[in-house]
């Protein structure tokens, strides 16, 4: 067809009126058939077996996915009978397959059970347990900063650091002193600083360390919270027309025999002191006495150098101490930075001497403890007794042995052979026959190990070479508080700061068995006026040879039972005539307290300085009725 009339070839429909254009000359376009081919996924079956006389199966099968592919081809050619301009225009339709990436889900049969299913990619992405952490927007708060420049008036800081500009001062507590052009400025708790404005005047500074200590020999009274009691007390003069109720009746036994005589048992001579004694009593004063006093004074000092030089060693903080169980005096004390060179050991370690009170102590530096604080540098020292060196970790093992029948203070004179280390011996000696003593050690370990044989104590010399073997009771408990018994010290209770007492109950042993081994002999020790049927555990050791020996190491045993008390006492350190000093292990010390009057042997001794004056605090077995 080949005009431009417009014919319609179907007449209008009431029901519809679209406008179709098609081709006259030739068939209309028919339908298409399309044919869809689809495969259903096999059915899941969850069968549970029984005994049955029948079973059914009831499936329900997914909805099938169809993938269609469709091409439509038009051969009708239609010429271009006019041109259109338009900025769009209709899409493309694109002949390539159309790709899903979403399909409808597969609804789950009713019947189906099915324990394990094959697992399915997952598309999104994976949550880590674990992220960086994302960057705060928040401000961090922080507790400490540098000051901010202010442009208004004064500021009051309690805390912070020193503004520096040229507005006027800001009033602070605490701050960093700024510099002055001026001369320093005395301060009491700032460093003197330098600036173009005025002086400033501040009332603290830092202190400035003293190189020794200052001794004040009187400060105010501390109120104490309860009362004390004394034996004595100053007599006083009874007022007018007041008679006591009940006349004081003078002892049976005066202590004095009235006499109007004035006798001295002694000449006089220099640096004796007038004492007075009972006539009727038959045990002696102690030689050594802390009396009963309104008041204490002492001054302190300590001198420490370096052996053989004398070269001043600078210490504070000092501690000198001495124990039963150690045969050597402990020293702790610290000091400023160079006494690491001051002190560093060469072949041996180095010598100091150090003089308290006028008692002197000679130490081997053994050990080096530096420290480290903002503004301070410290060096901690720990020493020996000179006695200590022939026992140090730097000495080899030797091996002992008795070829022939030696006596005990003969093997302790055999093992320090050649250590220039001298013997006091005040136990009693007894004989080793051959081949009973055998040990391995250095020479300090043998001689500790021969006292330990015989429950003796072993102490070092404060300043010499020189080991003393002590008996661990040279009074047994029970002797102690004898009226014959003359004790080493005797101290008035005014004069202890500080008492600390724990009791403890042990058995009161009246006999013990002592065993040798090989060569050995059996001893039983039993405590006199008593019939020893409490006995103590047998004790064996190699060197109980004899019964010297035998009755030694008893006596050790028996005096450590019954009811005792550990009593820790602090005195004071008083020196000249006959004042103590500083009290020994092994001394017989008596207590005069307001109620009654106690006994105790020193079993330890520490001296400590402080910050004005210098303490002693001994620890004494004290055995209970």
């Amino acid at each position: 067809m080949s005009d431009n009339d417009l014919v319609f070839s179907r007449p209008a429909s009431g029901t519809s009126n679209d406008l179709v254009f098609g081709d006259d000359d030739g068939p209309g376009v028919g339908d298409t058939r399309v044919t869809v081919f689809a495969m259903l996924p096999p059915p899941a079956v969850a069968v549970h077996a029984g005994i049955a006389l029948a079973m059914s199966i009831a499936a329900t099968f997914p909805p099938p996915v169809v993938d269609v592919r469709a091409a439509y081809v038009s051969g009708a050619s239609r010429p271009l009978v006019g041109s259109l301009r338009s900025g769009w225009q209709e899409a493309a339709p694109l002949e390539n397959d159309i790709e899903l990436r979403h399909r409808v889900g597969m609804k789950a049969g009713a019947a189906l059970d099915a324990d394990w299913e094959q697992g399915r990619h997952l598309g999104q992405s994976v949550s880590p347990s674990h992220q960086n952490a994302q960057a705060m927007v928040v401000p961090t708060v922080l507790r400490y900063q540098q000051g901010i420049r202010q442009a208004g008036r004064d500021a009051v800081l309690r805390h912070g650091d020193a503004l520096r500009g040229a507005r006027p001062q800001v009033d602070v507590r605490f701050q960093q002193g700024t510099a002055l052009k001026v001369e320093l400025v005395a301060s009491r708790w700032q460093d003197g600083s330098r600036d173009l404005r005025p002086e400033l005047a501040i009332s603290w500074q830092d202190g400035r360390a003293l190189s020794r200590g200052i001794a004040v020999p009187s400060r105010p009274g501390t109120h104490l919270g309860r009362d004390w009691a004394t034996r004595f007390q100053q007599g006083m003069k009874p007022p007018a027309g007041i008679q006591p109720v009940d006349p004081v009746e003078p002892p049976k036994e005066p202590c004095y025999v009235p006499s109007n005589d004035l006798v001295f048992s002694e000449a006089w001579a220099p640096g004796n002191n007038l004492l007075f004694i009972c006539e009727r009593h038959s045990g002696q004063p102690a030689p050594l006495v802390i009396p009963l006093l309104r008041y204490y004074m002492t001054t302190h000092s300590i001198f420490a150098v370096l052996l053989p030089t004398l070269e001043p060693v600078r210490l504070f903080d000092v501690s000198i101490s001495a124990d039963e169980g150690n045969p050597v005096w402990s020293l702790s004390a610290t000091g400023p930075l160079h006494l690491l060179d001051q002190l560093k050991p060469t072949s041996t370690p180095k010598q100091i001497r150090i003089t308290v009170d006028g008692m002197p102590w000679v130490f081997a530096v053994e050990g080096f403890r530096r420290s480290r604080e903002p503004g301070e540098r410290l060096v901690q020292i720990t020493g020996r007794s000179i006695t200590g060196l022939v026992g140090g970790p730097k000495l080899p093992a030797q091996t002992w042995l008795n070829a022939s029948d030696t006596t005990a203070q003969q093997l302790v004179l055999q093992a320090l052979e050649f250590t220039g280390v001298d013997v006091e011996w005040q136990i009693p000696d007894w004989l080793v026959p051959a081949g009973a003593w055998s040990f391995r050690g250095t020479p300090l370990a043998a001689a500790v190990r021969i006292a330990e044989s015989v429950g003796a104590v072993l102490q070092s010399h404060p300043t010499d070479a020189k080991l003393s073997f002590l008996p661990r009771y040279p009074l047994m408990p029970w002797e102690w508080s004898a009226v014959d018994t003359v004790p080493d010290v005797a101290v008035s209770s005014a004069a202890i700061t500080t008492d600390d007492m724990e009791i403890r109950e042990e058995p009161a042993w009246e006999a013990v068995y002592v065993c040798g081994t090989t060569q050995g002999v059996i001893g039983h020790v039993r405590r006199a006026g008593t019939a020893g049927a409490l006995l103590a555990s047998l004790v064996t050791d190699d060197l109980i040879t004899h019964t010297d020996a035998a009755r030694e190491r008893g006596r050790s045993i028996l005096g450590a039972g019954g009811r005792q008390a550990e009593q820790a006492v602090s005195l004071p350190i008083l020196t000249g005539g006959t004042l103590p000093g500083a009290l020994r292990v092994n001394q017989l010390l008596h207590v005069d307290e307001p109620a009654e009057a106690w006994r105790g042997m020193v079993r330890a001794m520490t001296l400590r300085s402080g910050e004005i004056e210098w303490r002693q605090t001994v620890r004494v077995e004290r055995h209970l009725a």
